[in-house]
Order: structure tokens, then sequence, then C-alpha cells
């Protein structure tokens, strides 16, 4: 009896120290993935081909910005993604990315395509003629250029939707008509070089369309 008690508190206090060791907090810390873990997307492992420049910052639109760089990488593309400030920013359903490069520290001649996601951001990015200007040598060059939801503000601003079939969202439907476009209500348009969409919803079938134009 004393045995079998002498075992059982020395298989309890074997537990206690497994219990103590795995809440402790310096080894959760270490176990819990971080929202850089979540969100960096894991090279697949194949020959990089071509590279591609993506334009965003605060408050962009989690889906549009991750779906597109997600496929990208798993194509085998180089991707770069550049903000006003670099480092970490932030979409409006809490996604987030850490590393991004600053846009001054771009050099954009090195970018086979653009692409510009939509959100918040578009409307606080297209202030910015560094912005301005990068989306304007895409277009100068005929690289491809995709735009979806309120991307296509910053084509807008840029002066590239004159004469242009282009789709947006909604809401920005006038922008697009005031900047001299010709608003068509369909998942994908492609007008030349640059390729729009409305919403997270049409992104499957733009990508597909955006791949043929950068092979």
């Amino acid at each position: 009896m004393i045995m079998q008690e002498q075992t059982f508190n020395k298989r309890n206090g074997i537990m206690t120290l497994m219990l103590a060791f795995a809440f402790h907090p310096l080894v959760w810390a270490q176990q819990q993935a971080t929202v850089e873990d979540m969100y960096r997307p894991s090279e697949p492992g194949i020959a990089k081909t071509k590279s591609i420049l993506i334009i965003t910052d605060q408050n962009y639109n989690d889906t549009e910005l991750l779906y597109p760089l997600y496929r990208f990488v798993e194509e085998g593309y180089n991707v770069t993604v550049a903000t006003l400030k670099g480092g970490e920013i932030a979409g409006y359903n809490s996604a987030g990315l850490k590393s991004t490069t600053p846009i001054q520290d771009v050099d954009v001649t090195k970018f086979d395509a653009l692409y510009l996601p939509g959100g918040r951001a578009p409307a606080q990015l297209r202030e910015h003629d560094i912005v301005i200007n990068a989306v304007k040598h895409f277009a100068e060059h005929n690289k491809p250029i995709a735009a979806i939801c309120h991307g296509p503000q910053l084509l807008a601003k840029s002066g590239l939707l004159q004469g242009k079939q282009v789709t947006a969202f909604h809401k920005i439907k006038d922008e697009m008509l005031a900047a001299g476009g010709n608003y068509v209500d369909q998942p994908v348009v492609k007008d030349g070089n640059i390729l729009t969409s409305r919403m997270p919803g049409d992104l499957p079938a733009q990508i597909h369309e955006f791949m043929k134009m950068i092979k």
C-alpha cells in the first residue's frame, strides 16, 4: 500500500511539473505561432521566374492581398509587397504582414507585373506621387496590371482609364466614369494590359486570367 502511494505521488509530481512547464509563459510564447508565421507564404521550393510588385498599405482588404500573394508565390514568382513606410501593415479584418518594403526602396524597372488590392488603402495611396509614378511606369511599358475592388482608384488617379473598359467595386462606379472609363459590371474586365475585378469573389477568375497575361 505504501509503495502504491509513493508511486502515485511520484507520477502525480511528474504530471504537475509537466503541466507547469507546458503552461509557463516563456514556453507558451515560444510555441505560439506569430502573426507573421500565420500569414507569411511558405516557399514551394521551385525555381523563381518573374517578379510581381504588389502595392498596398494599412487597412487593405485581407483576402484581396493574401489570396494573390499566395497564388503568385505558389506559381514561382518573386513577390514584393510595397507600402508607404514599409514594415508592418494590417488589414481591416485583422490579418497582417510584418515584412513589407518601403515603396521608395523599390526599383519598378525590375518587375514584370503589378497587382493592386482593394480595401481602404488605395484611397490614401493615390495621394502620393511616388505611388502614382510607379503605377504609370507599368502602363508606359505595357506591363500587366491587375486591380480589384477599390484598387482601380489608383488607375483612375494615374489617368489610365480614359476610353478603357473597367470594373471595380460598385460604390466607386462614378469615380471610374469620371476618370473616362467605361464601367462594366462583370467579374473580370480586360482592356489591353489592364485587368480589373469587382470584389473578393472575383479573385479566382481574375488571378487565372492575370497568370496568362504574365507568362
